[in-house]
């Protein structure tokens, strides 16, 4: 994946912007059931459109018509987009779903249960027809002290030892990497195991040497002896190293600005578990992220939940699937905007839409016999999302696919000081990481699977979203028209997206408000009104030749703090909705 140092985290570890501009990690919280109360879940009405539950704004003379005028001088792109905007076109009603007997949530029958009670007994559950595999990321350039003193290489290590590449290293070594060497090896510097020396290198060592081993197998046999694309063949699984890992690690591309460092390759190294051992229970998943975490360092997890199905069978729910899809990453990533700003244009974390659900579609119904891999640019890649859609194949005729939990939350506790609580002092408690949020995710995911495997997936009509740039500008315009503001005293959401975040293509974030709310809703119509002021700044300090850097950061914070109270509104309407499909997949 494209950069994925940024994504090592579900939002843990990005920077946002506080009321002071000062970045600050933070951390996705996902509000659990009372334990006490129990859900009833309830057919919904005809939740149809856009941002169902919206409401228009009352007052007089500021909600955007259904129908935009466009304001003369406008460009073409914007003109074109000058249509109708009420509910798309073909979007499901009461009567077509109630065709089939079929409500929302699976049939009318109302379900009442208690999530935390659902999450408790499915924890240790064996898990029918449905496995779960994971990847470990780490860092050895960002490791965190709380976590562990260990690293990768507690787990694998080379092929070979070649002596002379050795000496070479040995021989390099500065005077603390010597003084460290000698300290480690005096225990038991009678042994002459090559691996005796590499364990007590230091990690910058270890780098070295990698690097020396890749450049020379490389050179006496081709990459492909060193690499099977990002598996690296020149380490392997140690001794003692848990029997569930790959026989060899997965490595990252090295961020920018690290491609000469020595063992580049081997700076973001992955922990995957292997497909032939994949985890049967979400307790058996979990513990083996602690167990890593604990021992490696390596926090930044994702989860695969696996299932295999009748390509016919997943074709006749996809409606269902395709819903599921949408609703938890609105969800999902409405949340994450609350938190940051950098989220909202963040390059691998992306806003599911209608592109996305068309590739799902198309893959299943083309039941091809090999895995799927979405390129780093795609735009419709399956993958780039919170909760992302693999498909692996055919394997006995049945079609593979995963739900892929990606870059899970695991945020350490936030624990009032010991002296407060009458503590001891002088052994304060070790920090412990929350895995609350990881388990209520592959719960969800994991009966949801479970669900869709069986044929029984609930029904919930959720609209794709069209990420399309011309429909923000017109809202936009239509709302600048009757302000008085002419159109040319601003950017359009494109001009602006790419001269804040500096990037090429405006990132999808900025459109995803245009596109998942009802036009003329108070929480669209406050975004769109200081868009419109901040991208005004934005247009006079280019016009002036002033440029952005003076004014960046605040023009940044203004924007985000309107986004923010628009996705803290839309966050909990798809919440709800998520709620409740998490109660029907639970559902007998």
């Amino acid at each position: 994946m494209r950069n994925k140092a940024l994504a090592a985290g579900l939002l843990a570890g990005l920077c946002s912007l506080s009321s002071a501009n000062e970045p600050r990690r933070v951390e996705l919280e996902i509000p659990k059931p009372d334990a006490k109360a129990n859900l009833s879940v309830t057919p919904l009405p005809g939740q149809v459109g856009m941002a169902a539950g919206a409401e228009p704004l009352a007052i007089p003379g500021t909600a955007i018509p259904e129908t935009v005028n466009i304001p003369e001088g406008a460009p073409a792109a914007v003109k074109d987009a000058g249509i109708p905007l009420g509910s798309p076109a073909g979007t499901p009603s009461v009567e077509m779903r109630a065709a089939e007997g079929q409500a929302e949530f699976d049939l009318a029958k109302p379900v009442a249960v208690s999530l935390d009670a659902v999450i408790a007994r499915t924890a240790s559950r064996k898990l029918d027809g449905v496995f779960i595999q994971q990847e470990q990321e780490g860092s050895l350039l960002a490791a965190d002290p709380r976590d562990s003193s260990g690293n990768v290489f507690r787990y694998y290590r080379p092929v070979e030892m070649r002596p002379e590449l050795m000496a070479e290293v040995q021989e390099n070594l500065g005077a603390l990497g010597k003084v460290g060497y000698g300290l480690r090896r005096s225990l038991n510097f009678w042994d002459k195991d090559p691996y005796k020396t590499w364990n007590a290198w230091s990690v910058s060592a270890k780098l070295s040497y990698l690097g020396k081993l890749e450049a020379a197998v490389t050179a006496e046999k081709g990459k492909e002896a060193a690499w099977r694309e990002k598996v690296s063949l020149i380490l392997e699984r140690s001794p003692g190293a848990p029997s569930f890992i790959t026989p060899n690690p997965h490595m990252e591309n090295p961020p920018a600005g690290y491609q000469d460092t020595p063992g580049a390759r081997f700076l973001q190294p992955e922990i995957v578990s292997d497909k032939d051992h994949p985890a049967a229970t979400i307790n058996e998943a979990m513990g083996r992220s602690r167990m890593i975490i604990a021992e490696t360092g390596h926090a930044g997890t994702q989860y695969h939940v696996f299932l295999k199905a009748e390509p016919k069978r997943l074709e006749t729910q996809m409606a269902a699937l395709q819903s599921a899809l949408q609703l938890v990453n609105n969800a999902l990533f409405a949340r994450a905007a609350t938190e940051s700003f950098q989220n909202v244009a963040h390059p691998s974390l992306l806003p599911w839409h209608a592109g996305r659900s068309r590739r799902v579609a198309e893959l299943i119904a083309g039941a091809s016999a090999a895995p799927h891999t979405p390129q780093a640019e795609d735009e419709d890649s399956e993958k780039h999302s919170f909760v992302g859609l693999r498909y692996w194949g055919l394997e006995g005729g049945k079609a593979v696919i995963s739900f892929e939990l990606r870059g899970a939350s695991i945020p350490w506790k936030q624990r009032r000081s010991s002296a407060v609580r009458g503590g001891d002092l002088e052994n304060p408690p070790k920090p412990e990481r929350d895995y609350a949020l990881v388990q209520y995710y592959l719960t969800f995911l994991s009966l949801y699977a479970e669900k869709l495997s069986a044929g029984r997936a609930p029904l919930v009509r959720e609209p794709a979203l069209d990420l399309d740039a011309k429909r923000a500008d017109a809202l936009i315009a239509a709302r600048a028209g009757q302000r008085g503001i002419p159109i040319d005293a601003y950017y359009g959401v494109e001009d602006f997206g790419k001269r804040l975040s500096g990037v090429s293509s405006v990132p999808p974030g900025y459109l995803f408000p245009f596109a998942a709310s009802a036009p003329g809703s108070p929480a669209i119509v406050a975004l769109i009104d200081e868009f419109i002021a901040q991208s005004a700044r934005v247009r006079a300090l280019d016009r002036a030749g002033d440029g952005l850097a003076g004014e960046r950061r605040n023009i940044e914070y203004m924007f985000w703090s309107a986004y923010r109270e628009w996705a803290l509104s839309y966050e909990a309407q798809s919440r709800r909705r998520l709620t409740s499909l998490f109660a029907a997949s639970a559902a007998p």
